[in-house]
């Protein structure tokens, strides 16, 4: 039996990874609620107004922030205000962030910024403004707080404090577990947290490549495949033996000193050379964006969540 292609290895931990996926945060299909008129945000959150204020407040402990945006006119922001952010669940992490209400209407040039077009909508930041994590569209309790988790495993405290290495482990855990009930957008912005650190978060992904679930391994085979400079690959649907001997080529590979790097990012489409187009022919010499180090396998063309769903939507309904 032929091992499959680093590409193809991709390709199926995307089908994984959509087969494993549950839920999203789509309205119920009901009347919108009736809830009363936003008189405050929920008192149990000590909101500031305005991010500027946020981040003046948490200065001396510098913390990730959370800003919700909503509007007086937005009955599901109301419903996510008077029942999602007063839920025990929610405020039990509460202290781990920093809190801003912004009101679209009154804080567009912020709104923009942050792409917050349809609400409700939430984002986690970092003192640079740089996002750690998204919230589109209402959410429950329990939603909410896989947003929350996302975002402080996401979160690195200064760019020059280097993470405690004991922790890496641990938060890679994290990420890769809040991958599967993840958008798209989440998915990415957990493959990023995991970029920032560095290669010691490699050895971890490789262990959670044997883990029995299958979300977990389609997640951490997709984030190896984005970070890893090699073409191993891994297939999460595979039989026990084919996973454990593929394992097998992992943790060898970590003993060499491509495992001391990362892949290098590319931007979003950028295509690499020795890529193909979409009809399988090479890309002219020239064309290419984004040429690789000496010695890096070339990350696959058309590695996109889109393409994993359809691939998946299709093996479901085939």
């Amino acid at each position: 039996m032929r091992s499959p292609t680093r590409s193809q290895g991709l390709s199926l931990c995307f089908v994984a990874f959509a087969l494993a996926a549950i839920g999203f945060n789509a309205p119920p299909d009901q009347p919108l609620p009736s809830v009363p008129a936003r008189q405050s945000v929920a008192s149990e959150i000590d909101f500031a107004d305005s991010l500027e204020m946020a981040l003046a407040l948490n200065a001396d402990a510098p913390k990730p922030i959370v800003i919700q945006f909503g509007a007086t006119w937005c009955g599901w922001c109301r419903k996510l205000e008077s029942e999602t952010l007063k839920d025990p669940l929610v405020l039990a992490m509460v202290g781990k962030f920093g809190w801003v209400h912004a009101d679209v209407d009154k804080q567009p040039e912020l709104a923009s910024r942050f792409g917050a077009r349809a609400l409700p909508h939430a984002v986690i930041i970092d003192g640079d403004g740089r996002v750690l994590a998204d919230l589109k569209g209402f959410a429950d309790a329990k939603g909410y707080v896989a947003f929350l988790v996302r975002g402080e495993a996401a979160y690195v405290p200064s760019k020059n404090e280097p993470v405690d290495p004991a922790k890496v482990p641990e938060r890679v855990r994290t990420l890769i577990t809040t991958m599967a009930p993840a958008s798209a957008t989440g998915r990415e912005q957990c493959v990023e947290a995991i970029r920032r650190l560095g290669a010691a978060s490699l050895p971890p992904l490789v262990e959670l490549l044997a883990d029995e679930r299958l979300g977990v391994r389609a997640a951490a085979g997709y984030s190896l495949g984005e970070l890893a400079a090699t073409d191993i690959g891994f297939d999460p649907l595979g039989s026990a033996q084919e996973r454990a001997a593929r394992l097998g080529r992992w943790k060898a590979w970590l003993a060499t000193e491509a495992a001391k790097t990362l892949r290098p990012a590319t931007a979003a489409g950028a295509v690499r050379d020795g890529e193909v187009n979409q009809k399988g022919k090479p890309k002219p010499d020239g064309a290419p964006k984004g040429t690789p180090q000496p010695g890096v396998p070339a990350k696959p063309a058309g590695n996109k969540i889109a393409t994993c769903l359809g691939a998946a939507e299709a093996s479901a309904t085939g």
